[in-house]
């Protein structure tokens, strides 16, 4: 099992203070900290990537070429400006933002695309929801057409409902892994979603053979994994539930951080002694 961590935001100016737009800069000195730290990959955002021009973007794949860890994975995949379901979708924009974003990607080389995009996909007050999960099928069969000639995987990562009214639990995006059978649309498990909607970390065994990646964090307050120290037993049990189950691909640290090279440390901490062997 290899461990990741998300890196949200590479904004950072030569002063280190955050805000702005993504800078190579920011971006090289988060994957240092991530790889000093212990972890095997780093998770960047599909949002971020996209910002780049063309001449950033090319520098941007040059250095991360030279980087001690590889991006492995990319969240943040459709924006809430450009929405998936509803009245107001615009085909062809969707089309060619997941062609663009594909071709970045793949390029930098991500294996899995997370598909959260919580503003993106829900469904406005008064639309009908049968409607707007069709309209999220097309989506998602265009993205595994779009994706065939790539190493990328989609993965459906079922979101709180205070963050969208589609696609809550593991076990309602398992079941849309397995109706649409998709050759690359696969299952995300977040345990902060899970726990947020109170959906049993048992569930982990059952979707297993559909799962292509993870999300972790304190499930209290999106944390780091060893934010309180209750959570060396959640990550106790989640990663006994994985390995039991013969899951064996990513598992990323998806949370907000204070003091990110010190919390870096003690999540990979907090996961290294979950996956000890007991």
């Amino acid at each position: 099992m290899q461990f990741g961590c998300c890196v949200s935001s590479w904004a950072e100016s030569e002063g280190g203070s955050a805000g702005g737009p993504p800078t190579l800069a920011g971006l090289l000195r988060k994957i240092d900290v991530v790889f000093e730290a212990g972890f095997d990959f780093v998770e960047l955002s599909v949002s971020s990537v996209m910002q780049l021009t063309d001449a950033e973007y090319d520098a941007c794949r040059t250095a991360l070429s030279f980087a001690p860890l590889p991006v492995f994975a990319c969240n943040s995949f459709i924006p809430a400006s450009l929405p998936i379901v509803g009245p107001t979708v615009d085909q062809d924009r969707l089309r060619d933002w997941v062609v663009r974003a594909l071709e970045r990607v793949d390029t930098i080389g991500v294996q899995r695309v997370v598909f959260g995009s919580g503003g993106a996909r829900s469904v406005p007050l008064g639309f009908s929801h049968e409607v707007a999960r069709q309209q999220i099928r097309d989506f998602l069969q265009m993205c595994d057409r779009e994706a065939q000639l790539t190493d990328v995987f989609f993965v459906i990562e079922p979101l709180r409902s205070a963050e969208t009214n589609v696609i809550n639990t593991v076990t309602d995006a398992a079941q849309w892994v397995e109706d649409l059978g998709l050759s690359r649309v696969r299952l995300l498990a977040d345990t902060y979603h899970m726990h947020a909607e109170g959906e049993a970390l048992c569930v982990l065994s059952k979707v297993a053979p559909l799962l292509s990646h993870v999300h972790v964090a304190n499930k209290e307050q999106r944390r780091f994994p060893g934010f309180l120290p209750s959570d060396a037993d959640d990550m106790r049990t989640v990663i006994r539930l994985l390995e039991t189950a013969g899951y064996s691909q990513g598992v990323s640290v998806e949370c907000g951080f204070d003091d990110f090279a010190r919390e870096t440390r003690l999540a990979i901490a907090c996961l290294r002694q979950a996956a000890a062997p007991s």
